[in-house]
């Protein structure tokens, strides 16, 4: 029994101890799950809007390309400070799906193709990341992270904007 209270005793000191800790107190499932995806996807949209500006067969697709790096380089800035502010760790690179897409998209040697496999992949893309942005900022338990979910919105809204209206403008010329 005194094993046990002392215990308890030294779990709730911790307790208060991490709270008082500024900001190093047990992060949610949510917050580190977003703040570790956030930052993949980053890299991953830097990686592909480079791709974009070079293989695109058009301006408006190697602008957006340009676009997707400019800002997710800024966003991938944001989560970086967020996330080392928290403690969470993120990786700097795409997750294996990602990194399979930028391999095909790096693949495809024919720039109309590349075009509309790229923002097709860009729109379904954006609608994840919005949907998740979303559930962050309502969900997630971490002030600065759900405000960083705020923060990211509109810019994600944009793209996906961008995105939807190239793909229709390029599916339309093709067909």
């Amino acid at each position: 029994m005194r094993k046990a209270f002392g215990l308890g005793v030294i779990v709730a000191a911790l307790a208060v101890t991490a709270g008082a800790g500024g900001g190093r107190a047990a992060m949610s499932p949510l917050d580190q799950h977003w703040l570790m995806q956030s930052a993949q996807g980053d890299v991953y949209e830097v990686t592909v809007g480079k791709l974009a500006m070079q293989k695109g067969s058009n301006d408006e697709v190697k602008k957006f390309g340009s676009m997707l790096s400019e800002d997710h380089s800024k966003s991938l800035q944001d989560t970086n400070k967020v996330a080392k502010q928290l403690g969470v760790k993120v990786q700097a690179k795409p997750n294996p799906l990602q990194q399979a897409i930028i391999t095909i998209l790096s693949k495809t040697d024919d720039a109309a193709q590349f075009d509309s496999l790229f923002l097709q992949i860009a729109v379904g893309d954006h609608k994840v990341d919005i949907q998740d942005a979303k559930e962050e900022a309502s969900k997630g338990q971490d002030t600065r992270a759900r405000a960083l979910a705020r923060k990211e919105l509109p810019t994600l809204q944009k793209h996906l904007q961008t995105a939807t209206q190239l793909a229709q403008t390029s599916s339309s010329s093709t067909s």
